[in-house]
Parts: structure tokens; sequence; C-alpha cells
């Protein structure tokens, strides 16, 4: 069993810089032992008039292990993400990258764009490497880390789905 109660707090700084903190306390449960900890995730964003650029810088999992599954505490996942996105003038299209660097996997990248020719409704796909993680080996899957989703504007509000490609591992 795991559970983590979060709290988060942000502002604006200006029209363009936007900053964002959380506080996580985690607990975990496997069978008889569990494990509690806390940690701060911390991010910036950074836009630029009319939204045509924008770049955003995160660390996840500050913190700490406060009690351990066994004898020892163990170092939380740190986790630190730089992306940044930009609409092409003239065209209903918005192209997004990402470069996510965690502590305990390998570095990925992960690029993706948005249609939105037919407003207010979006059309987005996106392909990431971490995606690799999820293949059986040797499959040879060359559809892992792929997504595709959509979203629709409803009331102010942008509602999103979307669709990732799995593998068996039968």
């Amino acid at each position: 069993n795991d559970i983590v109660v979060a709290g988060s707090f942000a502002f604006k700084k200006g029209y363009s810089w936007k900053f964002g903190a959380t506080t996580k306390l985690i607990y975990e449960k496997i069978h008889d032992y569990s494990a509690t900890g806390l940690a701060f995730d911390l991010g910036v964003k950074y836009s630029s008039d009319r939204e045509y650029y924008n770049a955003g810088f995160m660390v996840q999992n500050l913190g700490m292990q406060m009690t351990a599954l066994g004898n020892e505490k163990e170092k939380l996942p740190l986790t630190v993400s730089a992306g940044g996105s930009i609409k092409l003038r003239g065209l209903p299209l918005l192209l997004t990258s990402d470069l996510i660097l965690p502590t305990d996997n390998n570095m990925a990248l992960a690029v993706g764009g948005e249609y939105s020719q037919w407003k207010p409704f979006y059309f987005r796909a996106g392909w990431n490497t971490f995606g690799s993680n999820y293949q059986a080996a040797n499959s040879g899957d060359k559809w892992a880390g792929l997504g595709l989703g959509f979203g629709f504007d409803f009331k102010e509000k942008m509602h999103k789905m979307a669709v990732i490609a799995a593998v068996s591992l039968l």
C-alpha cells in the first residue's frame, strides 16, 4: 500500500514567471514492513509574450526517507527535468520537448506536438525514450514510448485524454 498526501503552492511574478512548490508526505507498506518519507518538488516556468515560447525547470523528490522498510534508509529517487515548447507562428501547432534526468534510472528525452486546427478540439502525439523500459526482452517493439491523445475546451477549461502504447509480457 502506498499513500501520498501532498500540498502545493504556486505564484506568478509578473506576466512571464511562474513558481511552484509541493510538499509530499509519503507512506509505503509491504506486508509487515512500512516506511515514511518527506519530499519537496520545486518548479519554475518562463513564458514569453503571447506564450509563443515556454521553458520550465523542475526538481522532484528533494527530501529524505524518515523511516525505513528494513534496516537501511534509502535515498528518494531525485529527478531533474527541463523542457520547452514553441508555438509555430501561422500554424496551429505546438511543439514540445523535455529532458528528464532521474538519479535512479537512465536519462530520458520526450518530444511531442499538439495540433489545434479544429478548436475547441486538440490532437496530440508524443514519444519518449523511457518507453523502452516497458519493452519485453528482445521484443523489437518500435511503438514503446508512443503516446496519442486529444483534448477539448469546455467552459474555459481544457480536458485531456491520452492513450499510451504498451507491450505484453506474455
